[in-house]
């Protein structure tokens, strides 16, 4: 029989109960390292949003590393339709601004995010960001702008991404 040796304790004799509550915790907290939906916190993660006049706003969502692209993506589009509505309006564009003058970016924004780039990644290890920020400028409308069929109905969208933004 070996000294110091007691499977059923928890003293450092016995290591291997213990590593496994060890792992199984540090596999927990991984789990929950990325951003979750909500305004912009201590930590700097979050939504935040910029009232540009005339009914333009510029939305942003900032995230840790540990947040995949596509959550983020998700959470913008979720927080632009969230801000339309608490503006007492129904839809909105993501736009870019020249010269004062409103021009829609590609509003299939839940199929192609505007701000996602297409582009190939080159070759050879990829640099490290410990924060991604996404911003989009938005014009908001009360009804359906016409000539622009494909803007956002926002209470559309919430309903849509609501299962996505609560199960993250």
């Amino acid at each position: 029989m070996r000294v110091g040796y007691c499977p059923a304790s928890s003293t450092p004799g016995a290591p291997r109960p213990f590593r496994g509550a060890v792992l199984l915790l540090f596999s927990v907290l991984l789990a929950g390292c990325a951003t979750q939906y909500g305004s912009r916190g201590v930590l700097g993660d979050g939504y935040s949003e910029e009232d540009l006049g005339g009914d333009r706003w510029r939305v942003t969502f900032a995230a840790n590393a540990f947040t995949p692209p596509e959550q983020i993506d998700t959470f913008l589009l979720f927080r632009c339709a969230e801000l339309t509505v608490e503006k007492n309006s129904g839809y909105f564009l993501v736009v870019t601004i020249a010269e004062n003058d409103v021009k829609p970016m590609q509003p299939d924004l839940i199929d192609a995010p505007s701000w996602a780039s297409n582009a190939p990644q080159p070759a050879g290890p990829k640099p490290k960001r410990k924060k991604r920020t996404e911003a989009v400028v938005i014009k908001i409308f009360k009804t359906k702008p016409v000539g622009y069929p494909k803007a956002y109905d926002a209470r559309e969208l919430i309903q849509q991404l609501t299962p996505r933004v609560r199960s993250a």
